[in-house]
């Protein structure tokens, strides 16, 4: 039998218990100790353990495994990553003493004299380093352990980088529906202001504010609501170059972990403020268009930025959606306004009618004037005008006609009974009889008016 082949089944092994403790684990901590004891059992040593680092490579979480809790609290406090088990190159030492790179161990440890150490990452994110000490049988590591190791190693980091990634979906999940819980009934500008309050709760951070574009030229925005350290603050306006937000507005999210005022000295406000992480990203409507920016500010580096982005994408979305939809109303609103003053202020009478339904939607106040009765009286009757016409004329008028230049069509409509039926539709350049003139050709291509250079029929 070969030596690949003698290593199999203790692979196989050391897989199929990483699967299964991934299966049984729900917290982090729990899933490291059990990965190091059971690595430490199949590879046959005496000690092990896992240490995790932040992004700058510190020392943040150990475990370990033969050591039992009287003789832990005899040695104090854990290893601070220093020496030997700050390497992050593979290592497999016969006697550490003898490594230049040790600093030896602290009173009251036990003797360790071989190491057998390598790092594990998962898609570029480095986690850590795993340690292994002191065969059982005294004997050396060899290649093949230390082969194992590294097959551990990889598979633990997927596992970890699995388990992460699941936690932060239950609490973004959890974070999600406290704020949907708290903007389920809420519009408008209300809606902006719960957003920050709710935001900087779930995410601990001491600032947020939405903001929205000012102008075509998107140099600044005015904030529509701002939270600050718990609390509803006022409203200002942000000038953009020079600062994060610039960046945001270009539709993409911004994340600066800490230090973001070094990187935009030009920014006094995250000067005065003390701000040192910042995440923004940007509001966009249905058509991609930027509206505005969803910013959350610290003082504090940001701790979870995985976690604060998914938060902060979903949230983005909402606050555009409810931004489109308020934009969208005054524009109808203004839109109304300027209909209205144009329509009551000219002399002649200006109508709009909804055939299909038999329904007046708005007659201007000429109506009145002109015609000697309410707009009452025709919003409640639509064919009461025809009372004010001569018996003989009124056969002449109880036809409309909708013309629709664009899509060079005419709709001729018949007013039967007090209701509008389509009486016949005619299209592009045919040569029609039409109600009530029905006596006469009319040629359709007289209402079109033709763009230059395009040819006759």
């Amino acid at each position: 039998m070969s030596a690949a082949d003698e290593k199999r089944p203790p692979l196989h092994e050391a897989t199929l218990r990483l699967l299964s403790l991934l299966a049984t684990s729900q917290m982090e901590k729990d899933l490291l100790q059990k990965g190091i004891e059971a690595l430490a059992a199949v590879l046959q040593a005496r000690y092990g353990a896992i240490g995790l680092v932040d992004d700058a490579g510190k020392l943040r979480q150990f475990v370990y495994t033969g050591i039992g809790p009287e003789e832990a609290a005899r040695i104090g406090k854990l290893p601070e990553g220093r020496g030997l088990l700050g390497v992050t190159t593979p290592l497999r030492l016969t006697d550490m003493s003898r490594e230049p790179r040790s600093v030896g161990f602290p009173p009251n440890h036990p003797p360790m004299k071989s190491l057998l150490s390598v790092t594990f990452s998962h898609e570029g994110h480095h986690y850590g380093r795993v340690y292994l000490s002191e065969k059982l049988d005294g004997s050396d590591f060899g290649k093949e352990d230390e082969q194992l190791l590294s097959h551990f190693a990889s598979v633990f980091a997927m596992m970890l980088a699995f388990h992460r990634a699941q936690i932060e979906r239950e609490r973004s999940a959890e974070a999600l529906l406290e704020i949907s819980h708290a903007l389920s009934a809420i519009t408008g500008e209300p809606f902006f202001r719960e957003l920050v309050m709710n935001v900087t709760k779930v995410l601990g951070v001491a600032y947020a504010f939405v903001g929205e574009v000012t102008d075509a030229s998107r140099r600044a925005i005015h904030t529509v609501a701002v939270c600050a350290d718990g609390k509803l603050a006022d409203n200002f306006i942000y000038d953009l170059p020079g600062t994060p937000c610039e960046n945001v507005i270009d539709k993409k999210i911004c994340s600066y972990e800490h230090g973001v005022q070094q990187m935009f000295p030009d920014d006094r406000m995250l000067a005065e403020m003390g701000i040192e992480s910042y995440l923004g990203g940007p509001l966009l409507d249905s058509a991609g268009k930027a509206l505005g920016i969803l910013v959350l500010l610290d003082r504090k580096p940001l701790a979870d930025p995985q976690y604060a982005q998914a938060i902060l994408k979903i949230c983005a979305a909402r606050a555009a959606a409810e931004m489109e939809r308020l934009r969208s109303e005054r524009a109808l609103r203004d839109n109304e306004q300027r209909f209205r003053q144009l329509a009551e202020n000219i002399r002649e009478v200006f109508w709009m009618t909804d055939p299909s339904k038999n329904q007046m939607l708005y007659v201007s106040p000429a109506y009145e004037k002109i015609w000697g009765r309410s707009c009452a009286s025709l919003y409640e009757n639509p064919t009461a005008w025809l009372e004010a016409i001569h018996p003989e004329d009124r056969e002449r008028v109880r036809h409309a006609w909708l013309v629709d230049p664009i899509a060079r069509t005419v709709e001729v409509l018949r007013l039967e009974s007090g209701h509008w039926i389509i009486a016949s539709t005619f299209a592009d350049f045919a040569v029609v009889r039409a109600e009530p003139f029905d006596a006469l050709e009319l040629d359709l291509s007289l209402l079109w008016e033709e763009p230059p250079g395009e040819p006759q029929p």
